[in-house]
C-alpha cells in the first residue's frame, strides 16, 4: 500500500505479497476492525490516517537500513 498514493487494489496487495485473495481478505478484515485501513470502493482499501502511512514507511526504511549495515566485521 505504501507504493500507491491514496487507495490500493486488494488484488495488487495479493500479487505484491505473493498471497492468495483469501489470505489477503483475512488480513484486510483484521486491519479494518483495528481502524488502520478502510474500504474505499469495491476491491480497494486505504489507510485511515496519513500518520499510519508515515509510520509504516519509517519502519520499512529502518528495517531495510538494518540489513544494509554489516552485523560483524572481519
Amino acid at each position: 500500500m505504501l507504493e500507491d498514493p491514496t487507495e490500493t487494489s486488494v488484488s495488487d496487495i495479493a500479487t505484491r505479497a505473493g498471497m492468495s485473495a483469501m489470505q489477503v481478505s483475512a488480513y484486510r478484515s483484521r486491519l479494518i476492525n483495528k481502524g488502520m485501513i478502510a474500504p474505499k470502493r469495491y476491491g480497494y482499501v486505504a489507510f485511515v490516517h496519513s500518520g499510519v502511512r508515515r509510520w509504516l514507511a519509517q519502519r520499512v526504511e529502518e528495517e531495510s537500513n538494518q540489513w544494509e549495515q554489516p552485523r560483524w566485521s572481519l
